[in-house]
């Protein structure tokens, strides 16, 4: 029995190049499947996108894509034939100048939209007008109630409130702790390195009251574990006693110091020691 050999068909890309394998040996030209999409729409205009996509075994958007180019000439057929066999009309493209739908005619809910119609009725005018007017006071920052809105779009207003009044916070935070820093350095500063400047000289032209050794004796006298002896106690008392003229204020160690004697006092007291002897 003879072995069927068969042979593959090398596909060569004219931009770049490269070589694919066929997945058949047929000998025939590949067609982009755009445009063997294309060409279905143009030998059966009349079916539907779905019925040609499922023919040539494409997406149904590489259809779609096709018949936009023929919707943009104006090639398409009033009605097609879909998949169930009846005809129906064909979507018409919307032209390019004519604006989508109104984002916030469509965000509106079923009954504000009856609400606004009747509304339009009742007044002679359009729904057009009614949002344009909703839009007219949302621009000049009018009151909104929000119970006139729909849940969806009352929950981004609260979302959009909640970041709005923390992004204030935020800044006026900062702006106050600026202000505040700005009259710190402007009203206190000066005063508070005036001050500094002067504690700085009075450490620096302190002389003491005690010396080290004197001030130690004091201190092992005072400690609540120490046993100085009577000694010790006598330097200690005589130390501290004779730091009062400099620990006390005049007020609270008032001194009062006698005139020194005259010549003719110091002459009689002289004469007088003279006499007794």
């Amino acid at each position: 029995m003879n072995a069927q050999i068969e042979t593959r068909t090398l596909l060569v890309c004219i931009a770049c190049g490269k070589e694919v394998e066929a997945g058949c040996a047929c000998g025939v030209d590949y067609v982009p499947k755009t445009v063997r999409a294309a060409e279905a729409i143009k030998a059966n205009p009349e079916k539907s996108d779905r019925m040609i996509a499922k023919e040539l075994g494409v997406d149904q958007k590489t259809v779609w894509n096709a018949r936009t180019e023929q919707v943009r000439n104006d090639s398409s057929p009033e009605k097609r034939i879909g998949l169930d066999g009846k005809k129906q009309a064909a979507k018409k493209k919307r032209p390019e100048s004519e604006p989508a739908s109104d984002p916030i005619r469509t965000n509106l809910s079923k009954p504000e939209k009856n609400a606004a119609k009747e509304k339009a009725e009742a007044s002679g005018t359009n729904l057009s007008s009614i949002v344009s007017d909703t839009v007219r006071a949302y621009i000049a920052d009018e009151p909104i109630d929000p119970t006139t809105l729909s849940k969806t779009a009352q929950e981004k207003l609260a979302a959009f409130e909640r970041q709005l009044r923390r992004r204030l916070e935020a800044e006026f935070e900062e702006r106050a702790r600026a202000k505040a820093n700005d009259l710190i350095e402007r009203l206190s500063m000066p005063r508070l390195r005036e001050i500094q400047a002067d504690a700085a000289r009075v450490i620096n032209a302190r002389k003491g009251v005690f010396k080290q050794d004197d001030y130690n004796k004091i201190l092992r006298c005072l400690h609540p574990d120490g046993s100085p002896t009577i000694a010790q106690k006598n330097e200690a008392f005589r130390l501290w006693y004779d730091a009062k003229l400099v620990l006390l204020s005049a007020k609270d160690d008032p001194r009062q110091y006698s005139s020194l004697p005259t010549l003719e006092e110091l002459r009689a007291a002289a004469k007088q020691r003279a006499m007794a002897k």
